[in-house]
């Protein structure tokens, strides 16, 4: 005959499962205080000739990128901090040499790369960018952990992993990221915006073109210049959308999905978000 736990023992079992697991957790994170890095840096300082020059792209793993349109600029400005972190600043400043900034031009595209050993949990890499270029410039941007910011340039396509992306004076504009949001102010597009865990921000400017931003879990905002003329697709699953000075003729709505006309129509903007808050506005 099968016997039948009794309340206090299945308690005690809880106990010791939960004492257990603490112990785990303890010992996992004990050596983690122990043994916390001295972080060292390497300022990196180079100017590129523009000749043929058109476009710079940045891939990056750990860091920050920023990249600015300078009026008048007659060299691409490339300045970096290399950091290196260990168990002591001996290590630390010896690891800073394995970290490597490449830069080449090719085919009317200057390539900056950061480059980092591989293999081992003993040494952390970071490299930060802040790149100038002339504002006619392209500039696509990739990095696995930091934030992307792009401002005054003609086009843009950013990337992080872990981070929030931004833009400020960039027509075009292509930005994602995993973890982070994603503002872009001053636009006109198209753009075309995406993030999994963060909120996204769009400030629209005359003439505006297509616009595409898409969610999973956060808050939209759109603000869409006065007399703009556009076909609005908005859909959200668990969330609402709300129109601020916004006419909207020939609207079509259900449960999740509203869609209609701005001004004369015309322009594509198609908003989505799973998890979230849907604001369009008209811009002052």
């Amino acid at each position: 005959m099968a016997q039948t736990d009794s309340a206090p023992s299945r308690r005690a079992r809880l106990k010791r499962l939960i004492a257990a697991i603490a112990i785990v957790v303890v010992g996992r994170t004990q050596p983690a205080c122990a043994s916390a890095r001295v972080w060292e840096e390497e300022a990196f300082d180079r100017s590129v000739p523009i000749g043929e020059l058109a476009a710079v792209r940045i891939s990056n793993t750990n860091g920050a990128v920023r990249v600015t349109g300078e009026a008048g600029a007659r060299a691409i400005s490339i300045r970096a901090t290399k950091r290196a972190g260990a168990s002591t600043a001996d290590q630390a400043r010896a690891a800073l040499a394995d970290v490597a900034i490449t830069i080449t031009p090719h085919d009317g595209t200057l390539e900056v790369r950061s480059e980092y050993p591989s293999g081992g949990n003993s040494v952390s890499y970071q490299v930060n960018y802040e790149i100038s270029v002339p504002p006619s410039f392209t500039v696509e941007a990739v990095t696995l952990n930091g934030a992307v910011d792009a401002r005054a340039v003609a086009a843009a396509d950013l990337e992080s992993t872990n981070g929030a992306v931004s833009a400020s004076g960039v027509n075009t504009v292509t930005a994602s990221t995993m973890n982070g949001a994603v503002d872009v102010d001053s636009a006109s597009g198209p753009l075309r915006l995406r993030t999994t865990n963060g909120s996204v921000r769009a400030r629209m400017v005359p003439p505006i073109r297509e616009v595409s931003i898409e969610t999973t879990n956060g808050r939209v905002s759109l603000e869409i210049a006065d007399g703009a003329n556009a076909d609005l697709d908005v859909s959200v699953l668990n969330g609402s959308t709300r129109l601020e000075g916004i006419a909207l003729r020939d609207s079509r709505q259900d449960w999740h999905r509203l869609r209609g006309t701005i001004g004369e129509g015309g322009t594509p903007i198609r908003i989505a978000t799973v998890n979230g808050e849907v604001t369009v506005r008209r811009g002052r």
